[in-house]
């Protein structure tokens, strides 16, 4: 399913708990991991005197990439993978979409990084544009996320029952199959159309159908699941359903750049991504063109 994971590395606390998590799914299918260590030039301190960063910041950009990488093939070592590193420099969020171009990686494994040192380019902002523009899979871990070893048991499908999350559902029920994990299928119908009965009961309705859609297709695959249909935020209803099932992996689809798009982004996935205690993989909708 995957056979080249990459793993954006800043050599930050986050940085080292996406490692762990790249390297159990690179371990899970045999992949190769690709850690690569974007220096953002731009985000360096300058010199008073001279406005170019200080040789003795890019002398300790030079000491933690090394060390950075050497993190990464000992994970990689330990788990009897292949490891490949490269250090570049520019716009982070360039080299990383670059880098997957260029090397056919399948996934992304990244934490927004909270530290503001200057070796540290894995800052929100770009998280949240890597999820929001990554033509694959990207999954995103934040760094207070506790469990010693991560395993993948129960994984939690959020749907909407719109063709775009067709996408999620593939990867969602693929995954569930090759890791032999419990499927959680959860709709949320949004609290601001409660206050219409007729409107909610279609909506209940609508999720009803989907789940039971995405249900009947993973059983076909013999995998066990569970629906469930809420009301409320769908961001808070999504996360303390992940919270009081133990769910490993919430899968979520993103819907592009534009308009609507970007607005759905906005208000589940990206409140998903900074609050949420579970790690979350995103997959980018297929991208439809209009007249």
């Amino acid at each position: 399913m995957y056979t080249d994971v990459l793993i954006p590395v800043d050599g930050s606390d986050a940085s080292r708990r996406a490692l762990e998590y790249g390297v159990t799914f690179a371990t899970n299918f045999g992949a190769t991991i690709h850690a690569l260590y974007v220096l953002d030039r731009e985000a360096l301190p300058v010199s008073e005197e001279h406005g170019l960063p200080d040789e003795t910041i890019t002398a300790e950009v030079a000491d933690d990439v090394a060390s950075v990488f050497e993190d990464v093939q000992m994970y990689g070592s330990d788990a009897g993978l292949s490891v490949k590193t490269e250090r570049r420099e520019g716009d982070p969020v360039t080299e990383i979409l670059q880098y997957v171009a260029e090397h056919g990686c399948d996934l992304i494994v990244l934490s927004p990084t909270q530290e503001s040192r200057f070796s540290r380019f894995l800052r929100r902002s770009v998280t949240t544009q890597v999820v929001q523009t990554a033509s694959v899979p990207v999954v995103t871990v934040l760094a207070n996320e506790t469990r010693d070893t991560p395993e993948w048991e129960t994984i939690l499908l959020a749907t909407d029952g719109r063709a775009g999350s067709n996408r999620a559902t593939s990867e969602a029920v693929e995954l569930a199959a090759a890791l032999d994990a419990n499927l959680h299928i959860v709709y949320v119908v949004e609290d601001r159309f409660l206050n219409s009965p007729v409107f909610r009961d279609v909506l209940e309705q609508e999720g009803e159908r989907a789940t039971m859609a995405v249900s009947n297709r993973a059983t076909q695959s013999g995998i066990s699941t569970v629906t469930e249909i809420t009301q409320g935020n769908p961001a808070d209803e999504l996360r303390d359903y992940a919270t009081e099932n133990g769910v490993d992996l919430v899968v979520m689809g993103t819907y592009g750049r534009t308009g609507l798009d970007r607005l759905m982004l906005g208000s589940v996935t990206r409140r998903m991504i900074r609050r949420a205690d579970t790690p979350i993989l995103t997959v980018r909708a297929q991208e439809h063109t209009s007249d």
